[in-house]
Order: C-alpha cells, then structure tokens, then sequence
C-alpha cells in the first residue's frame, strides 16, 4: 500500500518515464483547476466573513473585567467557581 503511495506522489512530483517525463502537477490543465478552486475558496472564505460578521473583539471597546463578569456569571449558573484576576 505505502509502495503504490509512493509511486502516485512520484508521477505527480517528479518527471519520469511512466509520465512522459512530465509531473503531472505542472499540466496545464492541473494547473488551472487549482488556480480555480484556489480562487474559489478564497471567494468562499471572504463571502463567509462578510455573512457571519466581523471577527469577535475587532474593534470592541469591552474590557477585561466585563468579560471575567460575564465568564463568572456562565461560570456559576454551571455550578463551578468564579475566577479571579
């Protein structure tokens, strides 16, 4: 099995006589359809950030007590102990 792994990641990285002496990574066409799924995941992950927001505490004005205030409130409605600074 590890054998028959090797041998796909040699076709694909390395020039060889079994590839035409030509990795199967470089092909044009390998290599638009990464080109296009990289483009695309990168639109995905923009478009995902925009929907779901901004990144949580970017730009905030809350401090650290307010967020040991509210950890502490979670904290004791669990049934475990407050914790202190």
């Amino acid at each position: 099995m590890l054998a028959r792994l090797y041998k796909s990641l040699l076709h694909l990285f390395t020039p060889h006589p079994a590839n035409n002496h030509r990795p199967r990574l470089l092909e044009p066409s390998l290599l638009s359809t990464l080109a296009i799924f990289i483009l695309l995941a990168n639109s995905g992950v923009k478009i995902f950030a925009q929907v779901q927001g901004g990144i949580l505490g970017y730009a905030s004005d809350i401090t650290v007590e307010q967020i040991l205030t509210l950890t502490n409130q979670h904290r004791l409605d669990a049934g475990l102990p407050a914790l202190k600074l």
